[in-house]
């Protein structure tokens, strides 16, 4: 999965009760650890998370330690919508 909080559109109003916030910080402010990029005031945050850590998250956001993901992404048109014959976003699922 892909979090790309540029593309999530709740974006400014869950961003506060989402588990991204915790690990990187609210997107739209710089990042906090001393080794990661000090992007601008607005950058945005992607991260790709894999199943287990998907699985780690829900049981720590089940347990009250930290918030679930409130990722709403854009919808993906379909093949046919699109006039392809896969899905344009493949494997992963873009959004943010």
């Amino acid at each position: 999965m892909i979090v790309d909080c540029g593309e999530c559109t709740v974006r400014g109003d869950a961003c506060s009760d989402c588990v991204v916030s915790v690990l990187l910080g609210v997107p739209g402010m710089p990042a906090a650890s001393a080794g990661g990029p000090r992007d601008t005031p607005f950058a945005t945050r992607r991260m790709r998370l894999e199943q287990d850590e998907q699985e780690a998250m829900a049981v720590l956001a089940e347990s009250g330690l930290v918030p679930r993901l409130r990722l709403v992404g854009r919808e993906i048109p379909s093949p046919q919508e699109t006039g392809h014959d896969r899905p344009a976003a493949g494997p992963e699922h873009a959004a943010g």
